[in-house]
């Protein structure tokens, strides 16, 4: 975020993804003023509405579950009821950026999402993003299709042959239940454990030797919103979502 100049490139270059995707009626990005713009400075319009941040500390207070803004029910409904539809959204637009582009968002915590009064999600903050070399994705499509099919041995030879994660006995149970912990966000015996501290692992027994350095984005996007989707009382799997996208990636790599 040294340079301005980079991050307003991206942010016109993620809006047009999301318009060519046809995910601009659900997902807002803020518009660059380019006049106003410089390295040093970032000017952009304003985007009305409710940090999604604000949303879950205030209901954290109260003790009980957010509700979800009435024009965001509306908009995101597609894609599920209340926060499950608003959630798709989110998934469909990682998928796209992840699996499609090879181009990501890198920090989506609660702060860096507005609840636009129109009901689209903003998101902010395009300074942290991550780019995703084609065999690293090809890699994730490949394990999205099998752990959508509950493969798991298919899960586990993807990981053996294709992943930088290593273990002292990469059995098929061990590589898949890592594999559900680090890229999907359906609640799993692992989910809430930090998978990258090797000192404290589940995995003493079974010992993580080496982890992953191209997914630790990626692991670490997923674990930001497993953690808001547990606020909202969501429990919907992302690999689900990302299924589409996945398999017309594999199709068109031949």
């Amino acid at each position: 975020e040294f340079d301005f100049t980079a991050e307003a490139a991206k942010i016109n270059e993620f809006r047009e993804l999301f318009e060519t995707h046809g995910l601009s009626d659900r997902v807002a990005v803020p518009v660059v003023i380019e006049d106003l713009s410089t390295s040093e400075v970032l000017v952009m319009e304003r985007v009305r509405g409710v940090k999604l941040l604000s949303v879950l500390n205030r209901a954290r207070r109260r003790g009980r579950r957010p509700l979800v803004p009435a024009a965001a029910a509306k908009v995101h409904v597609d894609g599920g009821i209340g926060w499950d539809g608003v959630f798709d959204t989110m998934f469909k637009c990682w998928s796209v950026m992840l699996l499609r582009h090879g181009h990501y968002h890198s920090d989506p915590h609660p702060g860096n999402f507005i609840v636009a009064k129109d009901g689209r999600l903003a998101i902010l903050d395009w300074g942290q993003t991550q780019v995703a070399p084609e065999a690293y994705r090809l890699h994730l499509c490949r394990l999205v299709v099998s752990m959508v099919a509950e493969d798991y041995p298919k899960i586990a030879e993807e990981v053996r042959l294709h992943s930088q994660v290593q273990l002292e006995r990469p059995t098929t149970e061990a590589l898949a239940a890592l594999c559900y912990a680090y890229f999907d966000t359906r609640p799993t015996p692992l989910a809430e454990v930090n998978m990258m501290d090797l000192n404290n692992s589940p995995f003493l027994q079974n010992r993580i030797t080496q982890n992953t350095q191209e997914g630790f984005f990626t692991i670490r996007s997923v674990f930001l919103l497993r953690g808001m989707m547990a606020t909202c009382g969501v429990t919907s799997s992302m690999v689900e979502a990302w299924e589409e996208d996945a398999r017309a990636v594999l199709r068109a790599s031949g």
